[in-house]
């Protein structure tokens, strides 16, 4: 049963794609424990993102996995990808940070202070997080260190931009009223 599922999707699948899908897929009809496997087939969003891959809707890169992110599952699917060469590896802690650091600037208004907050979250951040890995000494916690930064500050350019303030003209009774207003 599993393996024809597998076969019916691959056969209506774009030839590419599951070309360079074919071991991972050979390891999901290799499974194991088939109903577990059918069961994820039949549940999990991740299994939706696999069909987008295999029909050539989604490109099968760590980028297009990034903006389609669907949770957990998608975290598994990406580990599994790689495990088997569909994907290349790359650290996962950096590439996540990454993502995360766009979706913040996005929500600061093009300028100066926009761009300090880039090389702040990129060059400080992101860097130490990536020096971190290629050490092998992150922890599972080290995101959860490192976005809090970017977004506190983030959070304060919006509230300076709302204030008509720039970030050179920052002074303590800026932060005083900004930590007033309910900034944590």
């Amino acid at each position: 049963m599993l393996r024809a599922r597998l076969e019916n999707l691959t056969r209506a699948g774009d030839p590419t794609a599951v070309a360079a899908l074919e071991r991972y897929l050979a390891a999901l009809a290799e499974s194991p424990n088939a109903l577990s496997t059918l069961n994820w087939m039949s549940c999990s969003r991740s299994y939706d993102t696999l069909r987008e891959l295999i029909s050539g809707a989604i490109a099968l890169t760590h980028e297009a996995l990034d903006s389609v992110d669907r949770g957990p599952g998608t975290i598994y699917l990406r580990s599994a990808l790689t495990a088997h060469g569909a994907l290349p590896a790359r650290h996962a802690q950096t590439a996540v940070l990454a993502t995360f650091i766009e979706r913040q600037l996005s929500r600061v208004p093009r300028g100066p202070d926009r761009l300090q907050l880039q090389r702040f979250a990129t060059w400080k951040v992101l860097h130490e997080l990536s020096r971190a890995e290629r050490r092998g000494s992150t922890s599972p916690s080290a995101l959860q260190v490192a976005r809090p930064k970017i977004s506190v500050a983030a959070d304060l350019l919006g509230w300076l931009s709302q204030h008509n303030v720039a970030l050179k003209d920052l002074r303590q009774e800026h932060l005083d009223y900004w930590l007033a207003d309910g900034t944590g």
